[in-house]
């Protein structure tokens, strides 16, 4: 361990992403509605572990994690892959839920996101989200998670206003917003 963590802040998982109308059904990536299609997914993530065993490799896109072109016509790769869903070069995507829900929102086209809820543990496609603090900084965690504790619903409105997909802090289950 190179660093100690803090309390997880929120928790969140990968997504399938579709234009709004097309897959609204599918909720899981075995569903046969998915084979053959044209599915953008970033190379060495855990998804593709999972399109793997489903046999969804052959007609997958896989975009590079990290590209180097400064032409590029998107910022962001994941910004690329929702760019390819809006254009129709793509069939659907599966992103980080956090990307997912800020890009479809901001692509111009009615998508919707749907969190990967249904999946098997393993390869894990649910993550709690902490920060790294060096190890000899006790107090400073300490701080960090008095704060993180205090400012709870402040972060989660944050995240919120992103649709970042957030999830129970046990279980595969939405978050409920709370109540005003």
């Amino acid at each position: 361990e190179l660093v100690q963590h803090t309390n997880p802040y929120y928790r969140s998982s990968y997504a399938l992403v579709v234009r709004s109308g097309e897959f609204d059904d599918v909720t899981r990536l075995d569903d046969p509605k998915l084979k053959g299609k044209s599915i953008g997914v970033i190379g060495g993530t855990p998804p593709v572990n999972r399109m793997g065993e489903l046999g969804l490799i052959a007609s997958m896109k896989a975009y590079a994690p990290y590209q180097l072109d400064p032409s590029r016509k998107y910022q962001t790769v994941s910004a690329e892959v929702i760019g390819d869903l809006a254009e129709k070069t793509i069939d659907a995507a599966i992103l980080w839920g956090p990307a997912a829900g800020w890009l479809a929102k901001q692509s111009g086209v009615a998508m919707k996101v749907v969190p990967l809820l249904q999946e098997p543990d393993r390869p894990a496609l649910t993550f709690r989200i902490a920060m790294g603090v060096r190890m000899e900084e006790n107090d400073w965690k300490r701080s960090l998670n008095t704060i993180l504790r205090k400012r709870r619903a402040d972060i989660e409105k944050v995240l919120r206003d992103y649709d970042v997909p957030l999830l129970e802090d046990e279980g595969n289950k939405l978050l409920e917003p709370a109540a005003p």
